[in-house]
């Protein structure tokens, strides 16, 4: 990255067995400046959620 420049982050993916839960992770930047010469950590999490999988009789499974 080069100095005063601004940077997007590209992101992350992640898969819970072959369901996507990409949209489930909070990106955390921490201190990252463009503006200042160093390195940074930037750090993925998947927020925890229960994901509801519906089934045509109006059941459904619960995976945590």
């Amino acid at each position: 990255i080069e100095l005063n420049s601004n940077y997007t982050d590209s992101g992350a993916k992640a898969k819970y067995g072959s369901k996507d839960i990409s949209s489930n992770i909070e990106t955390d930047m921490g201190n990252f400046s463009s503006n200042k010469v160093g390195s940074y950590t930037i750090t993925y999490t998947i927020k925890k959620k229960k994901i509801l999988e519906w089934k045509n009789d109006n059941s459904y499974n619960t995976v945590r």
